[in-house]
């Protein structure tokens, strides 16, 4: 993958940027600005470099038309304010005339249909824009929209400084192997499994939460056992056929240092009125018509208790019901366990990171991931294909 730090720009040169401003916003401003700050360190240095810099991302899901709540002008204000430079927003895609250090955003890429489907007279036209494209866009780099693996075809193309920080991170976790543990909470139990899969090879261990823990879960012990519970049901017969093929032992957590692999939680929270149940070693089931919420005290004691003996970290997606506090336990606990820990850590996903801002543990985390998903994919497949093309 080259760098952005190997390019020979001479001033004046025209670099179309790929950056990642699909922020949250709360009508007419930005609310969360993690993403738009992580994209400043590659958007000054080029500036300094005094190109005529045309930048160029999504925000939302508008499907291929013009939703006027998901236009970038509130984007455009607040980058103008932290560069301290004029953003010169343009509502179409067309050649502007720029100065030396001036930058144009263009609008929502996702207003286009042809972005998301790779049309490449799209992503030629795009490319028509600039002499050299910088893509610094990492969590969307899973997907094949013209602006990530179409304009690599037609321009001189170089990983941002974002985009080889995510990178990088990723790989150093990676070859931790055996001394990696990885959380995995949240939803999107068909996204995960791939997951799994590709570290349980690697060696290293999952520690499960979440619904994907609810789905397994309900695929080892039997679905009465959680009962009422959100499971994933389409993804169910996925989970078995998973762990009915899995060689190694699938078991609850119990013995920080066995050769278990995939961690199950040995007690959960379940509401309402709150009270902890027991899998293990008692064999209890949610009662009827309650419903788990959060893993319970003995499962945060051995989760928490595996971290300090690992040389990575990664965790993805939350472990309880985090909007409500008295569920947010599991969570916040192993957040600051890992913060806590000397080991390289990384934290990804938007309720994740929203729960390290949350509790004040961003900046005692090694790298917090501009991509969830991304993330995920790059774990299990070790590219993705905005690397890929890149790297062609």
């Amino acid at each position: 993958m080259r760098s952005l730090r190997k390019i020979q720009v001479k001033p004046g040169q025209r670099i179309l940027l790929r950056s990642d401003f699909d922020v949250p916003l709360k009508t007419p401003e930005v609310f969360d600005e993690f993403r738009l700050k992580a994209a400043l360190p590659t958007i000054k240095f080029l500036l300094k470099k005094k190109v005529r810099l045309i930048i160029i991302s999504h925000l939302g899901r508008p499907g291929g038309k013009i939703v006027e709540k998901l236009r970038f002008d509130p984007v455009a204000r607040l980058l103008s304010k932290n560069l301290g430079v004029k953003v010169i927003k343009l509502n179409k895609i067309a050649h502007c005339s720029l100065k030396p250090g001036q930058i144009l955003l263009l609008e929502n890429l996702r207003f286009y249909q042809s972005e998301e489907k790779n049309n490449p007279n799209f992503a030629k036209k795009l490319a028509s824009l600039a002499e050299i494209f910088v893509n610094d866009a990492f969590a969307v780099c899973h997907r094949n929209h013209s602006s990530i693996v179409g304009i690599p075809q037609y321009l001189p193309s170089f990983a941002g400084l974002r985009l080889e920080k995510e990178v990088k991170s990723l790989k150093k976790a990676l070859k931790a192997k055996k001394d990696l543990v990885v959380i995995l909470g949240g939803a999107k139990t068909e996204t995960k499994i791939p997951v799994i899969r590709s570290l349980i090879e690697l060696g290293a261990v999952v520690l499960l939460g979440g619904i994907v823990a609810n789905t397994f879960l309900a695929a080892f012990l039997g679905e009465d056992k959680v009962d009422g519970s959100s499971v994933d049901k389409k993804r169910l017969c996925l989970a078995k056929e998973f762990l009915a093929k899995f060689d190694s032992p699938v078991s609850f957590a119990q013995i920080p240092g066995q050769t278990t692999r995939i961690w199950l939680p040995l007690d959960i929270v379940i509401g309402f009125p709150i009270k902890e149940v027991s899998f293990f070693p008692n064999g209890e089931s949610v009662p009827e018509g309650k419903a788990v919420f959060d893993i319970g005290q003995r499962t945060i004691k051995e989760y928490t208790g595996l971290l300090r003996f690992a040389k990575a970290i990664i965790i993805n997606g939350p472990l309880g019901k985090i909007e409500e506090e008295k569920f947010s336990q599991g969570t916040k606990k192993v957040l600051q366990a890992a913060a806590d820990s000397p080991a390289f850590s990384i934290v990804g996903g938007g309720e994740t990171i929203a729960a390290l801002e949350k509790y004040k543990l961003s900046d005692k985390i090694d790298l917090v991931s501009t991509g969830g998903g991304a993330m995920l994919e790059f774990i299990s497949k070790g590219s993705l294909p905005g690397i890929e093309a890149l790297e062609k």
